[in-house]
């Protein structure tokens, strides 16, 4: 999608080069059937800002949760440690016996 959208504009100044030669030459049917086929896609354009609009607000939803859960994680690494250390130091390296080992039982609902 990122390529298509980077090569309209090169596409848009190269119709826009050869329109008019090559509408000239059409009969007058072609001609009718490539203004209506003109007008549709220039429809379909206009919803390209909504479309790039709806897309970076996403983008900056996705950036916020990353940063949510960087901070998340900043403020749980220390805690991370030491039950990394308490399962090292009993030798468990299957998680589900580390995870009972630092916080019990799992109740399985």
């Amino acid at each position: 999608m990122l390529e298509s959208a980077e090569e309209l504009p090169g596409q848009a100044e190269q119709a826009k080069d050869a329109a008019s030669s090559e509408f000239e030459a059409l009969d007058i049917m072609k001609k009718g059937k490539a203004l209506l086929a003109v007008g549709l896609n220039i429809k379909t354009l206009g919803k390209i800002p909504g479309f790039i609009k709806t897309s970076i607000n996403g983008f900056k939803e996705d950036l916020t949760e990353l940063k949510e859960a960087l901070n998340e994680l900043k403020t749980t690494l220390p805690q991370i440690k030491t039950a990394g250390s308490t399962c090292a130091t009993n030798n468990l390296i299957n998680p589900v016996e580390c995870y009972k080992l630092i916080h019990g039982p799992i109740k399985y609902t």
